[in-house]
């Protein structure tokens, strides 16, 4: 509950984006609000409240992110790997960032309350970056991923070895200067000209010093699964994998209850929030299954995954709780969401990681790092390599071991500890002498 010598936080919340970026914000919100904040949850269409949160949602315009036109957006670049897309493509996704800078800047200006209001926003809604620096509000960058927090030391991203040598950070520095002219070329001139409207001076580097917050940088991961760099934001803490208590084995169909209480091992596939897009990975799924005797358990349903005849070993449904689900099974197949492995670690099931966007490949190399599991690149995406793969989980002992370790060193506190975090924030914000902000980022910008 909140401290009664001081006054209730507001909390502003952004859970603009997929289904994996907003549900862990909805988490945190849901914490905060029992802990006697006043939170606000900005969400996209579609958002259904449990009856028993205590904050209020607001239902952000279509056009953010839900809407037919931004679904052809989002649709258009997430087919492509993130070397893959072209310039245009990416400038094609200009025009929904520009209108989700615009709208959450001006909605923080009309909610917020002065020297009480704490901002929580991902990495890349630069609209509550702007509202930080215009407004009387503190802010809170929530980073989902290890790949969101840049490292001229250890990246997992950059197509470069691993090592600390002079060399090594030369060139990865290179690159990420690289990427920034690449990025900025499209997207600085349209946000400088909405500061300039703001008074606000130009940025130069967007994705270096001016993405992170001067207040808070949160990332949702332990320090063991990917250790704090030297070159890291310094106001950076690692809270945990914010994974819910609640198991909802409830909530299961009878079809896979009935398939879990088969005793026989069985593999789970999935691709997570965006298995629209997954008919190929399904029906090889359904093939490796078929060819090679295994029992497998499909998440996700995309048009043409489904054969008109099943196969009694191979059931495909469209939803089931993952964590229900891999406490009793040998393999799980994904794309590497960040959320999808941490359940994994929990359940100390082995992973067979096959990314496409660029922060499921810094998971897939993390968790084969920790020699919890392998990953393959999807241009090499077989049936036989399918199986090969398969086949060498199934009968890793090490593998298994390892990920029995982790499993029982687990812990599962990463929503209470970012909302422990974002409340020690706020409360040492109002302790400070009314009309002043934390240190400025002037300094910052223009680098």
């Amino acid at each position: 509950m909140s401290d009664a010598h001081s006054s209730p936080l507001r909390v502003l919340v952004f859970a603009i984006g997929s289904l994996g970026d907003a549900s862990p914000l909805y988490l945190i919100a849901r914490e905060l609000g029992r802990r006697g904040h006043e939170v606000i949850l900005v969400a996209l269409p579609g958002f259904e409240k449990d009856p028993g949160d205590q904050f209020e949602v607001v239902i952000a315009p279509p056009d953010l992110g839900s809407g037919l036109a931004a679904a052809r957006e989002v649709s258009t670049f997430l087919s492509r790997t993130w070397m893959g897309r072209s310039y245009l493509s990416w400038r094609s996704f200009l025009p929904l960032l520009l209108r989700r800078t615009r709208w959450i800047h001006a909605f923080v200006k009309m909610r917020h309350a002065p020297r009480r209001t704490v901002v929580l926003a991902r990495s890349g809604l630069f609209g509550a970056r702007i509202a930080r620096e215009s407004l009387d509000v503190r802010l809170v960058t929530v980073h989902h991923t290890p790949a969101a927090l840049r490292s001229r030391y250890e990246s997992f991203v950059l197509p470069v070895p691993a090592g600390a040598n002079v060399t090594l950070r030369f060139v990865r520095d290179l690159l990420w200067r690289g990427m920034d002219g690449y990025l900025g070329s499209w997207l600085r001139s349209p946000l400088n000209a909405y500061r300039r409207d703001l008074t606000l001076p130009p940025i130069r580097r967007l994705f270096d010093k001016w993405a992170f917050s001067p207040d808070l940088n949160l990332a949702l991961f332990p320090e063991w699964f990917a250790r704090p760099q030297v070159d890291w934001p310094f106001n950076t803490r690692c809270a945990g994998f914010p994974i819910p208590e609640d198991r909802p084995s409830n909530h299961l169909s009878s079809a896979v209850l009935s398939f879990l209480d088969n005793a026989r091992p069985f593999v789970v596939f999935t691709r997570g929030s965006h298995s629209g897009a997954g008919a190929v990975f399904f029906r090889m799924a359904r093939a490796v299954c078929r060819q090679n005797g295994f029992r497998g358990l499909i998440l996700g349903v995309a048009p043409g995954s489904v054969p008109e005849h099943s196969h009694p070993s191979v059931l495909q449904v469209e939803f089931a709780p993952l964590a229900s689900v891999l406490l009793k099974a040998s393999v799980l197949v994904h794309h590497g969401g960040v959320g999808t492995c941490a359940l994994a670690f929990q359940a100390g099931v082995p992973q067979f990681i096959i990314p496409g966007i660029g922060d499921q490949w810094e998971q897939a190399r993390r968790v084969a790092r920790l020699g919890c599991g392998i990953y393959l690149h999807p241009n090499r995406l077989s049936t036989a390599n399918l199986t090969i793969g398969l086949l060498k989980l199934m009968g890793g002992q090490v593998t298994r071991a390892r990920c029995a370790h982790i499993a029982g060193d687990f812990r599962n506190d990463g929503i209470a500890n970012a909302a422990l975090l974002v409340e020690a924030f706020g409360r040492e914000t109002q302790s400070t002498i009314p009309g002043t902000l934390a240190p400025s980022v002037r300094g910052d910008v223009d680098t």
